[in-house]
């Protein structure tokens, strides 16, 4: 094999490598400290996405302790209030395949409730209106029948080919997501709880863009061209 074929050989293999690895997206944070509510528009917890594959994301909701056990939760204080809510490119063929935080989605607190997907989306006033949405069912006002913990979950795109990436989750306005939160299981504050910036904590995979077609062809006439040239030259 000439050099000019080992290195041909190795460009066209590195363009393979980045536009698979494009595939995988970064681990992303978001801070939950943005609300209509001034007892709320402190720091609330955090949200980490976190690639799992080409076609899933796992998506946890670590909210902060407020000292002597008691802690933040999502609650549905009806209107256009969601308990959580984020963006998509796309909602097609989405589900949850495993919900960890809490067990099954299923949770009791004055009741038994459960979470589910909701991807006709739902409103996070004053935050407008978002594609995807986690709903508590059945639908209650009041903290008690809220959720008080951690939520912890992976999502899907089922399909032939399908993919989901961390980097899918867009801005809706001002915020990538939006919870009805409580501060109190017993009443308290209640209100809507966004995270508008994002923070890249590190790469899965490199995510560099994929070349187009046009691209791969533009590289095919380059090297043949130098294989030209490099003929000529030696005749």
């Amino acid at each position: 094999m000439t050099n000019f074929v080992r290195y041909a050989a190795l460009v066209a293999g590195g363009l393979l490598i980045s536009a698979t690895a494009a595939l995988a997206g970064p681990t992303y944070t978001f801070a939950l400290n943005s609300s209509d509510v001034s007892q709320l528009n402190i720091d609330i917890g955090t949200i980490t996405l976190t690639q799992n594959g080409d076609n899933a994301v796992n998506i946890l909701v670590d909210l902060n302790p407020q000292g002597t056990g008691a802690t933040y939760g999502f609650v549905n204080t009806g209107g256009s209030h969601t308990p959580f809510a984020f963006n998509l490119d796309s909602v097609s063929d989405l589900s949850i395949s495993l919900f960890t935080q809490p067990t099954g989605g299923d949770f009791v607190n004055s009741g038994n409730f459960s979470f589910g997907l909701n991807t006709t989306g739902g409103s996070a006033t004053p935050y407008g209106f978002f594609s995807v949405a986690l709903d508590i069912s059945p639908v209650q006002n009041g903290s008690n029948t809220g959720y008080f913990g951690d939520l912890a979950f992976t999502l899907t795109r089922a399909g032939d080919g399908a993919t989901l990436s961390t980097s899918d989750f867009l801005r809706n306005g001002s915020a990538f997501f939006a919870a009805d939160i409580s501060d109190n299981e017993n009443g308290g504050h209640t209100g809507t709880v966004a995270a508008t910036t994002r923070t890249e904590v590190g790469l899965v995979e490199t995510h560099a863009d994929v070349p187009e077609p046009a691209s791969f062809m533009m590289l095919g006439a380059g090297l043949l061209g130098l294989g030209a040239a490099r003929r000529r030259t030696r005749g």
